[in-house]
C-alpha cells in the first residue's frame, strides 16, 4: 500500500468500524496482517522495508506494560495479533519481547473487563502457535463469554472466536451460526465478509467453497479507495479475505 507515512504508520486518524473505534495502531496492524498473510515479512526482498517500518512504528507505540497508546477500542487486540504473527513467521529476536508483552497485556485487560472479541481469540491462537505463553484461564474465560453471547443468537465474529479457541468444528454452539451463514449472508462489505468467510473455512471446507463462489459472484470487483483511514481499512480487509484459504489453515491444527 502506497499510503504508508514516512514514519511507518497507515491511516489519517480514527474511524468507527464493525470492531469499534479503529485508530492508527489498529489500522497499521491490519495492513501488516495483510502483508504477513501473503507470506511477506520484514526480511523479504519485496515489501520487506515497508513491513519493517510498520513494525518499528507499532513497537514505538507500545507501552512498557505491553499495551498501546491509542484511542481505538480494538487496536490493542489487532496489534497483539500482528506482533505475534510477525514473530511466529520469523522467530526474530527483536519481536519476541513486544509480542510477549502485547499478549500478556491483552490477557490482563480482558481478565478485568471480560470483553473478549474475535481479534483477541486470533491473537491468543497466534501466540500459542508462536510458542508464547497463553494462560489456560484466559482461554477458558473467553470461551465462556463467547458461549454466553451465542446463546442470544448466531453471530459470525463470536462464533469465530469460539471456533479458534476450541479448535473443534463440531461444537453445538457453533452449528446455528454456521448454518445461518451457509444459507446466505452479507458479502458486499469485506469487514463483514471476513469473519464469516474465516469461520466457514475453519468449520467446513466444502461449505466455505460454495459460500466463497457465491461471494465472488455477488461482490463487485474491488477497486482501490482513497488513501484515508476508511479506504485503507477496506483494502486491508479485502486482502485478508483473499488470503484465508492458505494463510488461516494454520489456525486449525485439527484439520
Amino acid at each position: 500500500m502506497e499510503s504508508q507515512a514516512p514514519d511507518g504508520l497507515w491511516g489519517d486518524g480514527p474511524i468507527a468500524s464493525e470492531e469499534g473505534i479503529l485508530d492508527r495502531v489498529g489500522i497499521t496492524s491490519l495492513v501488516l496482517l495483510a502483508y504477513l498473510g501473503a507470506g511477506y515479512t520484514h526480511s523479504s526482498k519485496e515489501f520487506g522495508p515497508v513491513i519493517r517500518r510498520g513494525l518499528d512504528w507499532l513497537r514505538g507505540q507500545q507501552r512498557p506494560d505491553g499495551g498501546f497508546e491509542t484511542l481505538g477500542s480494538a487496536d490493542a487486540s489487532i496489534a497483539a495479533l500482528a506482533l505475534c504473527e510477525a514473530h511466529g513467521l520469523t522467530a526474530a529476536e527483536p519481536l519476541l519481547s513486544p509480542a510477549e508483552r502485547a499478549i500478556s497485556s491483552l490477557q490482563f485487560s480482558r481478565g478485568r473487563d471480560d470483553a473478549w472479541s474475535m481479534w483477541d481469540a486470533m491473537a491468543l491462537t497466534s501466540a500459542r502457535l508462536a510458542g508464547l505463553e497463553v494462560s489456560t484461564d484466559a482461554v477458558e474465560a473467553a470461551v465462556k463469554r463467547f458461549r454466553v453471547r451465542l446463546a442470544s443468537g448466531p453471530d459470525a465474529k463470536t462464533a469465530l472466536g469460539l471456533r479458534l479457541l476450541l479448535r473443534e468444528a463440531s461444537d453445538s454452539a457453533l452449528s446455528e451460526t454456521v448454518s445461518r451463514l451457509s444459507q446466505g449472508s452479507d458479502t458486499s462489505d469485506p469487514m463483514l465478509a471476513y469473519p464469516a468467510s474465516l469461520l466457514l473455512f475453519q468449520s467446513s471446507p466444502k461449505v466455505w467453497k460454495d459460500w466463497e463462489k457465491r461471494r465472488r459472484r455477488q461482490t463487485p470487483a474491488w477497486t482501490p479507495g482513497l488513501p484515508d483511514s476508511a479506504g485503507i481499512v477496506r483494502a486491508a480487509y479485502s486482502m485478508l479475505l483473499q488470503e484465508i484459504y492458505y494463510r488461516d489453515s494454520a489456525f486449525t491444527p485439527d484439520r
